[in-house]
């Protein structure tokens, strides 16, 4: 089994774990199409298996195939690709010569500064809602209030 039949195995579990109704978010389908997705980053190691026009009980997927691909892919709990930047900064660092000293100073360094910006962009936007919020009146609602 290569990677990307893996990555479709992983998918269909998720799916399949989806018909059990647990209260709480199912990840495996999106580490699915996350894998599947990295596959086309590892080059010729793991070519794309030929589409499958079959699927057991993936209900959703063919019911709606363009409301599940827009939940895996971009609005769901995982949504893969807006964390598809992790995975490709995990192949990234992942090729590194990681036992060198100044490879993990430059890690370590690097991640700082990426954590203390994002820090301070999150507080300046919350900030900046928060000011927006306040200065815009409040919606009425269509319906009386009893």
């Amino acid at each position: 089994m290569n990677k990307a039949e893996s990555s479709v195995l992983v998918l269909g579990l998720g799916l399949l774990i989806a018909y059990t109704g647990p209260d709480v978010a199912i990840i495996p389908a999106y580490y699915g199409v996350m894998f599947l997705l990295a596959v086309a980053l590892l080059g010729r190691q793991g070519d794309l298996p030929a589409p499958r026009t079959y699927s057991p009980t993936l209900t959703d997927v063919f019911d709606d195939p363009v409301r599940s691909a827009s939940l895996l892919l971009l609005t769901g709990y995982y949504p893969a690709l807006p964390w598809m930047a992790y995975i490709c900064a995990g192949l990234a660092i992942g090729r590194l010569n990681l036992s060198s000293r100044r490879t993990a100073v430059w890690l370590l360094a690097g991640g700082v500064l990426l954590a203390t910006a994002a820090w301070a962009v999150s507080a300046a936007l919350l900030e900046a809602g928060a000011a927006l919020a306040g200065s815009l009146p409040l919606p009425r609602s269509s319906t009386p209030v009893t």
